[in-house]
């Protein structure tokens, strides 16, 4: 039974990363529903922490808030990021990462409702629990905490302050361009802290790495690259570049 819901999370996330969204949504559950049928599995005694299967268990309920969150749903995806949080800190207690990590989560969720405040307040509890345990900001997950930290900032209009942050994270990655990658390129946030700013070509760099990741995993045709060939429009817009801005445009019109 495990092995199905390992197979099935495995799908999952293939699914979520070419953006087929009510598909992965439909293995997350499945696997979900696998996971909860043996709660107290067992783990190998080559794994020195017995909580791995119930942390994998969390995640997984995380994963499926995200898909929610990536639909639309920001409601469910909050209902089922709380979930996930609750379960993290019955299991390991207030000041693991664990539980920092299914913060980051439910700090989404609340951010895409706009509910900017309350993100940041979550983001820098998480942070104060990276912080406790010792975490570098190098750290992929930790990074991406500070990063949602970053897009709440922006999203409050200071954008000073998101670049900052931004900023903060990209020297503390600069060695780690995979890690860096993940969180940072093309980050639409961290774009619009530079746009703002009038760092306009920064802008347009970023901008245009996140249209072709999207492209290039989603499709032309997704609204997720469109978001992101619109940002790029924008960007010659304020550039003056009224013939590139409108070429952009004309793109994502259809879509």
């Amino acid at each position: 039974e495990m092995f199905g819901a390992l197979l099935s999370y495995t799908k999952a996330e293939i699914a979520s990363a070419e953006g087929r969204l009510t598909k992965a949504e439909a293995l997350f559950r499945s696997t979900i529903e696998r996971h909860s049928q043996h709660p107290n599995w067992p783990h190998p005694p080559f794994i020195g922490d017995p909580s791995v299967f119930a942390k994998e268990y969390h995640y997984v309920i995380s994963r499926l808030s995200d898909v929610l969150r990536r639909q639309g749903r920001v409601l469910e995806a909050e209902t089922e990021a709380r979930k996930a949080l609750r379960m993290a800190l019955k299991t390991e207690g207030r000041y693991s990462p664990h539980v920092a990590r299914m913060l980051l989560p439910l700090t989404q969720a609340i951010y895409d409702q706009g509910r900017y405040e309350e993100s940041i307040v979550l983001a820098e509890a998480g942070i104060t629990i990276y912080h406790k345990a010792g975490a570098s900001l190098s750290s992929l997950e930790v990074a991406r905490t500070y990063n949602q930290r970053g897009n709440a900032l922006a999203a409050q209009g200071e954008w000073t302050a998101a670049l900052a942050q931004y900023e903060e994270i990209s020297r503390s990655m600069s060695k780690d361009q995979r890690a860096y990658k993940a969180v940072l390129a093309g980050n639409l946030g961290w774009a619009r802290a530079l746009i703002e700013n009038g760092e306009l070509e920064k802008a347009l760099k970023n901008g245009s790495s996140l249209f072709e990741v999207r492209q290039s995993t989603l499709g032309k045709s997704h609204y997720e690259t469109a978001e992101a060939r619109g940002f790029i429009a924008v960007i010659h817009s304020r550039a003056g570049r009224t013939k590139g801005a409108f070429k952009e445009f004309s793109e994502i019109l259809p879509v």
